[in-house]
């Protein structure tokens, strides 16, 4: 048999997924800091709506990458479609 050291059972995900019965201390003062901090987690619907700029910014900036992304292509396209008519008629 493989170690599971090497190998972990079905049911683990990765090294750390093991649960230790008993939690150490520094397991069960770890959950309780994240339960904590998970629960003064603001809920986004209760302050989103303070924000709507962010999201059209964020649509607007995605926009201008995809056109300036495009010219750049077609700039591209161009440059080497030149070089090889260039090539072509021994100009190069």
């Amino acid at each position: 048999t493989i170690p599971t050291e090497i190998w972990p059972l079905g049911d683990v995900l990765a090294p750390w997924d093991i649960k230790i019965e008993p939690p150490t201390p520094y397991q069960q003062q770890l959950k309780k800091a994240l339960e904590e901090y998970q629960s003064n987690i603001p809920d986004p619907k209760e302050w989103s709506q303070d924000y709507p700029w962010f999201s059209s910014n964020v649509i607007k900036v995605h926009q201008l990458r995809l056109i300036r992304r495009k010219r750049h292509h077609l700039w591209m396209k161009k440059t080497i479609f030149t070089i090889q008519v260039m090539v072509l008629n021994n100009r190069l």
